[in-house]
């Protein structure tokens, strides 16, 4: 039976804390030193994977170029999903005077439709291979955005219900 690899766990686990605090409490001195203890340690939990005998993360998996480019896109879509929930609730708040509560609410579909498709996506996928759902995805994420485009000073919270 493999060994748990524990030193990569430690590692993968300072570098997140250490990058996340770091883009947290930007120009503070303690997030700059926090920062560059995360990145070295990054640096270091790649060199132990490559190194272990059971590595928690075999970095041969990279090799691949359609599991590397459907992570590499996989990474962006969420990079872009989080900046807009952040910006579509802070255009909630300051630009319309909805309440958190009601931000919350308004935003609520999203959740529910991610929710919903998660499991029949991922289900889709596997039988037809990740290219036509990592092509098609961030086409209709972007025409949701474009639908979100439509929130301003006098959207109700109806209609923005409906935007989302």
């Amino acid at each position: 039976m493999p060994s748990f690899d524990v030193l990569g766990a430690l590692l993968a686990a300072a570098s997140l804390a250490g990058v996340t605090y770091a883009l947290i409490e930007w120009g503070t001195p303690t997030a700059v030193i926090l920062g560059l203890i995360g990145l070295v340690a990054a640096a270091a939990f790649i060199v132990t994977e490559r190194l272990a005998k059971n590595p928690m993360m075999p970095l041969e998996l990279f090799a691949n170029r359609t599991f590397s480019a459907a992570n590499i896109v996989t990474l962006l879509v969420y990079a872009a999903m989080g900046a807009i929930f952040f910006f579509v609730v802070l255009q909630l708040q300051t630009v319309t005077g909805y309440s958190a509560l009601a931000a919350g609410v308004a935003t609520l579909p999203i959740t529910v439709c991610m929710l919903l498709l998660a499991a029949p996506g991922g289900k889709l996928g596997a039988r037809i291979g990740p290219r036509i759902p990592m092509t098609f995805g961030p086409l209709v994420m972007a025409g949701g955005i474009w639908l979100l485009a439509g929130i301003g000073a006098d959207s109700t919270l109806s209609s923005t219900c409906c935007l989302a």
